[in-house]
C-alpha cells in the first residue's frame, strides 16, 4: 500500500467466507470506538461504518485488545454478504474484495462505494500493515 492509500479507510469482503475485514487503521480514523455499526444503501451502492454505543441491539463490540498481533477487526455475516451480493452484479461469490473509502469524522462514519470494488487476487495478501 502506497502512501497515498494509507490515509483512506479500507474494508476487504470476502463473500465466498462472508467475512467482512475492517482494517486497524480504518478504526483508529474513525476514533478506536468500542462499537461500530455496518450499514447499507443499496439505492446509492454505499457500505458504511459508522461508530456506534452499547446500547444500540445493531452495534458490534470491537475489541481489539484481545487479539493485539492482527491488523484487522473481522465480522462474519451470510446475511450482510448475501444482500450486498444480490444488490450488485459486478460482486461475485467465490471473490474477495478491497474497498478504499472516505472519513467523515464529524459523523463517525467511515463510506466505501461498492462501485469501486478492487478485486484481490488469490496470491495477495489482505492485511494492511499498520
Amino acid at each position: 500500500m502506497n502512501s497515498c492509500t494509507d490515509s483512506l479507510p479500507v474494508i476487504c469482503i470476502d463473500f465466498k467466507k462472508s467475512r467482512f475485514r475492517i482494517h486497524k487503521n480504518t478504526l483508529r480514523m474513525l476514533g478506536n470506538p468500542d462499537y461500530i455499526q455496518l450499514l447499507v444503501n443499496p439505492h446509492d451502492n454505499l457500505l458504511a461504518i459508522r461508530c456506534s454505543i452499547r446500547e444500540d441491539r445493531l452495534s458490534h463490540y470491537v475489541c481489539l485488545d484481545r487479539f493485539p498481533a492482527k491488523n484487522s477487526y473481522e465480522l462474519y455475516s451470510n446475511g450482510l454478504a448475501a444482500t450486498l451480493l444480490d444488490s450488485n452484479q459486478h460482486l461475485r461469490y467465490d471473490h474477495s474484495y478491497r474497498f478504499y473509502g472516505t472519513l467523515n469524522q464529524a459523523h463517525g462514519i467511515a463510506l466505501f462505494c461498492l462501485n469501486n470494488a478492487v478485486p484481490i487476487s488469490a496470491n495477495e495478501q489482505e492485511e494492511v500493515a499498520v
